[in-house]
């Protein structure tokens, strides 16, 4: 029995911290919610004022640029009288300016162009000029080059010649000297033979 009202005392004891947890999370869903509908609230009426201080700041606005705009019509109005009045002399005045700066400007681009032309014309002159010299350049170093070839040819086969008659010689001395040789060498084989034989 003694167990049984422990066990009791433990079930209520857990019932009463389940009640308090649900009461608590209960409070608290119902506290989230005033805030929520309090912060809805402060918004809202932030925005209405916000809306109504740049409706006010855009009516200030707006009546100062039509008092700005008006008054700039009446101060261009000033101006367009002030400038027809004003126009036909600085009218006269451009016409003679205009006809002195662009007869100045027709010579200034005259002179420019002969500088232009004679830059270019010579430019052609010196390039036309290099190139002549460079084909005279060009077939003086062909003569040149035929004549020193022909030279060495002719040297090379000058000397040419010259070794081919030595070794000729040479070749004909050998040649001549055995035939001598073989000569003086039968003369005497036939001499001896000769004397044996009588």
């Amino acid at each position: 029995s003694a167990i049984f009202l422990e066990t009791v005392a433990d079930v209520l004891i857990v019932q009463t911290i389940f009640w308090r947890w649900k009461a608590c999370r209960e409070a608290n869903k119902r506290r989230e919610a005033r805030d929520k509908a309090a912060a809805i609230m402060i918004q809202k009426t932030w925005r209405y004022f916000n809306a109504y201080v740049d409706f006010v700041y855009t009516m200030a606005d707006i009546v100062d640029s039509q008092r700005v705009v008006r008054t700039w019509l009446a101060v261009r109005r000033a101006n367009e009288l002030r400038f027809e009045r004003d126009t036909a002399a600085a009218t006269r005045i451009q016409t003679c300016w205009r006809g002195f700066a662009a007869r100045t400007d027709a010579l200034i681009m005259i002179v420019q162009i002969v500088v232009a032309q004679s830059i270019v014309r010579g430019y052609f002159a010196r390039k036309e000029l290099n190139r002549l010299r460079e084909e005279k350049r060009r077939k003086s170093a062909i003569i040149l080059q035929s004549l020193w070839r022909g030279f060495l040819q002719y040297s090379n086969y000058v000397i040419l010649r010259s070794d081919i008659i030595s070794i000729q010689a040479l070749v004909r001395g050998h040649l001549s000297r055995r035939q001598r040789e073989l000569e003086v060498d039968c003369a005497i084989v036939i001499q001896r033979a000769f004397r044996n034989f009588s």
